[in-house]
């Protein structure tokens, strides 16, 4: 049982439509008997859910008549003026705000979610849906959209015509598999869901597209089920024998040897340079990494001094006549590897690209 309250507002009276769904914690079993609600899967499917309610809505404007355009994970109808929906975005303003003033990143979805917490406004309720219908109207109006337009773009006329100043390459649109693996080697059912409503929405073709697709994924000879409810695809696996092989290949290569004065001799220079001493922690991960292996992994939380260990290690390494290179994943990891451990480092990607 389920109860809707359909709001067509942001906090901050911006014209924002979606619906509350208070979902009673009783639901019938299969024998008749009624119970409580295991709601792990429910909160586990928030955002698919998110996805096939956007997906309905806007087939639902498709079959009015309004032609829909992708809008990241979004959707957007073809014809309203970018300057008119950024009017009416103040509330994400809002959001953008503090969290450039909070020095956080836009589009980190937990920092986002806690900067939406921190300046929501406090519900305004004397307001009613007249006076808001009025004042957008208003706001709309200066931006060159009443009724008029709104039927021309019901009827598939498009009032503004885009302009092509240059004609660009674009990039071919990612696969489904290709998205749900390109940050993680793994996936769920609930992943699949929301990227296959996305997907429905910008083709308009709503929940049932949606159901569509993933019913040809999952019965496809593409995926591969994994344990714990995990899925990955035949090529990410691939992907990832292939370094798994190469690490245990690399871990028996014996090419890269330190002796073991060195090493001591490094950590005992630190000791006298930095004024401090290594952990005895970090004095055991010094002489893993200097062994003969040619793959050594440390692994450790942040701030526990990986790369304060490192500034030894890189010591020895140059007293055995190697070359050391430093290299992360983003230019601001880079940085702090440097920082922290005195080892020239730069992006995984410029070292592959000088490499090449």
């Amino acid at each position: 049982v389920v109860a809707q309250y359909q709001h067509i507002d942001s906090r901050n009276l911006d014209p924002q439509i979606h619906t509350h769904s208070v979902i009673a914690n009783s639901a019938q079993r299969a024998d008749g008997s009624y119970g409580g609600i295991e709601s792990s899967f429910l909160y586990t499917f928030k955002h698919a859910g998110g996805a096939v309610y956007r997906a309905d809505l806007a087939q639902r404007m498709k079959a009015l008549g309004f032609e829909i355009e992708a809008d990241g994970e979004f959707f957007k109808i073809k014809g309203v003026d970018q300057e008119l929906c950024d009017e009416f975005s103040t509330r994400r303003k809002d959001i953008e705000a503090a969290l450039k003033k909070a020095g956080l990143a836009v589009g980190n979805a937990k920092t986002s979610q806690i900067a939406t917490l921190s300046t929501r406004v406090k519900k305004q309720v004397e307001i009613t849906r007249e006076m808001l219908f009025k004042a957008w109207q208003e706001v709309a109006q200066k931006f060159g959209l009443d009724s008029a337009k709104v039927n021309d773009l019901a009827a598939g006329k498009l009032a503004t015509q885009e302009v092509i100043t240059e004609e660009k390459e674009q990039e071919p649109e990612k696969s489904i598999y290709e998205k749900l693996t390109q940050n993680e080697s793994t996936f769920q059912e609930h992943d699949l869901w929301k990227h296959a409503a996305i997907k429905s929405q910008h083709e308009g073709t709503g929940y049932d597209g949606a159901q569509k697709i993933v019913a040809e994924i999952m019965e496809s000879g593409e995926i591969v089920k994994l344990q714990n409810g995990l899925i990955t695809t035949k090529d990410m696996l691939q992907i990832e024998t292939k370094i798994a092989v190469a690490a245990t290949s690399m871990n028996s290569n014996k090419s890269h040897a330190v002796a073991q004065k060195h090493v001591d001799s490094s950590i005992s220079e630190f000791t006298k340079t930095e004024g401090f001493s290594l952990s005895k922690e970090q004095q055991n991960a010094v002489r893993h990494v200097t062994k003969p292996n040619q793959l050594s992994i440390v692994r450790g939380a942040a701030g526990s001094g990986k790369s304060t260990m490192l500034k030894a290690a890189n010591s020895a390494w140059k007293s055995a006549g190697f070359t050391v290179i430093g290299a992360a994943i983003s230019g601001k990891a880079a940085a702090g590897l440097q920082d922290g451990s005195t080892i020239k480092s730069q992006t995984i990607h410029s070292l592959l690209f000088q490499l090449e």
